[in-house]
């Protein structure tokens, strides 16, 4: 059996990215990530008041998938556009506050501290992510710091954001509390960039902390996960809940470096408390302390709900596996291999006279159509079944027995990048 696939939407930041593939991973499903641009002034106009059409996509994708999970602003419009093309034969998901009208998901995913209120929405305590207990421990010993009998301090580094500005005057006040609460007192340190960490400040931490200790200069993922394995201690900046979700698994004291903020941060403030209350952070401040916690895994207990979800949505089946991947959008909306087949080589099942198709439906009659109302026509159960018994003819069968030209099978311009 083939595992169901998902479509991934984001606008590529790394934090989309690990939300979108942790569900996706929790959800037992394979997936490809498409990343979404929209044209000229439509970036900048918030999804409420932009338009749902495919004209503003500067990218036109291939959906091949029955559930798809979006995160970010830019990807509410095609999650929507989807979810209207096929009604019922996908199931979206949309993970953070769509800015729009609920209704148009199928579950929508947010932390607690957005305070969504819905029916189809699901809180988590903080950020979903891919990080796993097990993933950790494959690469603990990826990093090899030579600690002695020293405890081990991860420190990890974000950047600037509109909340946080990241001058060198901050970081360098930051390096010196932890270097007199820690190094001082026999703790190795080892320090971890993010995808949004100024160079500037890597190189900072460079020259503060290098004598002795570890610091990673380039983004690692290895590197990440092996320091959240040795850790003793976590400390991760104030600018990413992300981040401090993704430190929250290891069950490990996890403090929350704070700098001065340009803007009202509320959110950030309900999510620390939330964090505090629930024993998994506290500030850094002059003392060491050390506690425990159960390691959060909001991305499974989410998951679980979705798969019930999608369940009475008669979406939650596998398919029957052949040797090829039907895709799913291009055969309805006549532009998959069925439609190749009529076009280009012609199908025994299929006479074309002008602009009409007569379809033989097996039983002696035909089935007469054009093109332009192909998914209408496909909304007649009896209809699409003889076409998909058409398909597993002349289109999966050819290609398990590697019959036919492989051009009737592939288009490269649509392969996906993974």
């Amino acid at each position: 059996m083939l595992k169901l696939k998902a479509l991934l939407l984001t606008q590529g930041m790394h934090g989309m990215i690990s939300q979108v593939e942790g569900l996706a991973n929790a959800l037992g499903l394979s997936f490809k990530h498409e990343k979404i641009q929209l044209k000229n002034i439509w970036n900048l106009i918030p999804p409420k008041f932009t338009p749902v059409f495919d004209g503003i996509l500067e990218k036109k994708f291939i959906c091949d998938s029955k559930v798809i999970i979006s995160c970010g602003r830019k990807s509410v419009i095609p999650s929507i556009l989807l979810k209207r093309r096929f009604k019922n034969e996908v199931f979206n998901i949309h993970i953070q506050d769509p800015k729009v009208n609920f209704n148009n998901f199928d579950s929508i995913i947010c932390p607690e501290h957005d305070d969504l209120l819905g029916d189809n929405v699901i809180k988590t305590k903080g950020a979903i992510h891919y990080l796993t207990n097990k993933e950790i421990q494959k690469n603990i010993n990826y990093l090899k710091p030579n600690q002695g009998d020293k405890k081990i301090v991860t420190f990890i580094i974000g950047g600037p954001n509109k909340y946080y500005s990241f001058s060198e005057k901050q970081m360098e006040r930051m390096f010196a509390k932890i270097k007199n609460m820690f190094i001082l007192t026999k703790y190795k340190l080892i320090i971890i960039p993010s995808y949004r960490t100024p160079e500037n400040i890597i190189k900072l931490a460079y020259n503060y902390f290098n004598e002795d200790h570890l610091v990673i200069k380039e983004r690692d993922k290895k590197a990440y996960l092996s320091s959240l394995g040795l850790a003793n201690i976590i400390i991760v900046t104030c600018d990413s809940t992300s981040m401090i979700s993704e430190a929250a698994m290891t069950g490990k004291p996890v403090y929350v470096a704070q700098m001065p903020n340009k803007r009202s941060i509320h959110r950030f403030e309900k999510f620390y408390k939330l964090f505090q209350d629930l024993g998994i952070i506290r500030n850094l401040e002059n003392k060491i302390e050390h506690w425990t916690y159960n390691g959060l895994d909001e991305v499974s207990r989410a998951a679980i709900i979705v798969k019930e979800k999608m369940k009475k949505n008669g979406i939650a089946k596998t398919f029957i596996s052949t040797s090829y991947d039907i895709s799913f959008a291009e055969a309805f909306q006549g532009k998959g291999p069925l439609f190749k087949i009529y076009a280009t080589k012609g199908s025994k099942y299929i006479d074309i006279r002008g602009s009409w198709y007569h379809m033989d439906m097996g039983n002696g009659e035909k089935a007469k159509f054009q093109p332009g109302r192909w998914m209408t026509k496909m909304e007649d159960e009896k209809f699409k079944n003889r076409v998909l018994e058409i398909m597993e003819e002349e289109v999966i069968l050819n290609f398990k027995n590697r019959q036919g030209a492989s051009q009737d099978f592939y288009d490269i311009d649509g392969e996906d990048e993974e």
